[in-house]
């Protein structure tokens, strides 16, 4: 029922009701204080609060991408299922060490074949859980000398589907790679800002930091005025910085015509971070008002905008009213 696929999707994806989709942690020692219980009668399943009984319905992995693969690999190595989403990942590892991703730390960086992960991808739509609506190549940063690999690598798979595909991967600082994304025929770009202090930045993420913030926006105006407002996203970690930088990410973001959404932080338990206790419930729930706030009036809402692809964020279908 779970992959342990990465450390913002390694739990159990539950749907609650028709449009709620929450990916519940169950593998990290934080998991122990919960007040909170998923319980089984056959295939009844519900959560246990202190206040209430809801009713949910898991969404399972897919079998068949966790039998052996090409290089007997499983198929799960080159692509999994996260509700309506394909997720593609051109590059094992990565070449950054950020704290509070687990990738560096798990998985011995290299690439991948483009005809493996075309296959795998097929394979995974054949088995998914629900109709896959779309397609996410992702993965951890290629080294400088893999950059060509990783834009070749989505100039072949973006044909092969009818379902869009959107690209998430760290800037490579020019206009050129933009442009040949927009080519390849992508739908949306996520290029995550994660941390906004860049004190703080340098700190947790050394190596994204190292091109500066200032950098990072010019990267993300470009990215705007080539691909045009509403494909241009970006994540916010909610949880290692105070509620005002937060609130400064937001608002550069929109500024700047950038879909923002908020990733809470899960520390993992093969990070230098493992210790650090989640955000709370008190924290989350600011950050959420004051996101939906900043966003009122400007055109824009949190992301995403796909509601099954919320499992894992900080968004609501319909309670901020920016959804119908």
């Amino acid at each position: 029922m779970s992959s342990r696929d990465y450390v913002t999707t390694s739990g159990l994806i539950l749907r609650i009701g028709s449009d709620i989709y929450v990916n519940a942690p169950i593998f990290e020692s934080f998991c122990a204080s919960s007040p909170n219980y998923l319980r089984a009668d056959g295939n009844r399943l519900w959560i246990e609060t202190p206040d209430d009984t809801l009713p949910v319905h898991a969404l399972p992995v897919p079998t068949a991408l966790m039998v052996l693969g090409p290089h007997s690999r499983p198929w799960s190595y080159y692509a999994m299922v996260h509700t309506d989403r394909v997720r593609i990942q051109a590059i094992a590892g990565c070449a950054f060490r950020c704290r509070f991703c687990d990738l560096p730390y798990t998985t011995t960086y290299s690439t991948k074949s483009a005809d493996d992960l075309v296959a795998a991808a097929r394979l995974a739509i054949s088995d998914a859980p629900m109709t896959v609506r779309h397609l996410l190549l992702s993965g951890g940063t290629p080294t400088a000398q893999d950059r060509e690999y990783l834009l070749g690598t989505i100039d072949r798979i973006v044909p092969e589907f009818r379902e869009p595909v959107d690209v998430m991967m760290v800037p490579m600082f020019d206009r050129d790679y933009l442009h040949r994304l927009r080519s390849a025929g992508i739908r949306d770009l996520y290029l995550n800002l994660e941390i906004y202090n860049e004190a703080t930045a340098r700190k947790m993420m050394p190596q994204k930091a190292a091109a500066g913030r200032s950098r990072y926006m010019t990267s993300l105006r470009e990215a705007v005025s080539v691909l045009g407002p509403g494909h241009v996203e970006s994540l916010v970690l909610v949880g290692l910085e105070p509620i005002s930088a937060l609130r400064a990410a937001v608002r550069t973001l929109v500024d700047l015509r950038v879909i923002p959404v908020l990733s809470p932080f899960r520390p993992s338990p093969q990070t230098p971070l493992a210790a650090l206790a989640p955000p709370s419930v008190e924290f989350l729930e600011e950050a959420w008002n004051l996101t939906s706030d900043v966003c009122k009036g400007s055109g824009l809402r949190p992301g995403p905008v796909c509601i099954p692809c919320q499992h894992n964020t900080l968004t609501f279908p319909d309670s901020s009213g920016f959804y119908v």
